[in-house]
């Protein structure tokens, strides 16, 4: 393999890098395909389930997941530049710009937790506000054994109908508003 310069430690292989750059750029790209595509019409959606009065409304934790892996793979994949940049040319800027995306990658790795707990706390104050009553999680209820997603409806009898919990298999929009018309046409 061809090094940039022998015997240096902090020397990098240049086709590893090459590889481990054009791998993390495509799938960099995919990430941002998905959530230009999906990601954000799911997330704006279920932002806005609190304030829609459908009768059975889905919180996921994992909603805000692609963005922020986006964000966070982003941010790596700038390091992953500046570095190659940096062993190349060997420029002071490349390293004090390396030291800066290094603590913009720690800064947004905090703020992704903080904004996980804060979301689910707003979003939840949101519903209750609304009329809103979180469904016990257990195998009787709307969403059966999982521990991402929480059914919310204002009738607590709706939690252990099995009708409405058929209507809402998977939790996504379109089975709120298959379980919406289901229960207004019952």
């Amino acid at each position: 393999m061809v090094k940039l310069i022998k015997d240096e430690p902090s020397d990098i292989n240049v086709a590893g890098y090459f590889i481990v750059l054009v791998s993390f750029t495509l799938f960099n790209v995919a990430i941002t395909w998905y959530l230009l595509s999906y990601g954000l019409d799911d997330i704006f959606q279920m932002l806005s389930y609190p304030y829609s009065g459908y009768p059975v409304i889905v919180y996921s934790n994992g909603s805000l997941a692609a963005p922020i892996i986006w964000l966070i793979l982003f941010t790596t994949l700038l390091l992953i530049v500046v570095r190659g940049g940096y062993e190349l040319f060997k420029k002071p800027w490349l390293k004090k710009v390396l030291v800066h995306l290094q603590i913009a990658l720690c800064v947004a790795v905090i703020l992704v937790i903080l904004a996980f707990f804060v979301h689910s706390i707003i979003w939840k104050s949101a519903a209750r506000e609304h009329g809103y009553i979180e469904c016990p999680s257990s195998n009787t209820t709307l969403v059966k054994f999982s521990k991402s997603r929480t059914a919310w409806t204002k009738k607590e009898s709706l939690c252990h109908d099995y009708q409405v919990g058929e209507a809402l298999s998977s939790g996504n929009h379109e089975d709120i508003i298959e379980t919406a018309e289901y229960l207004k046409n019952r």
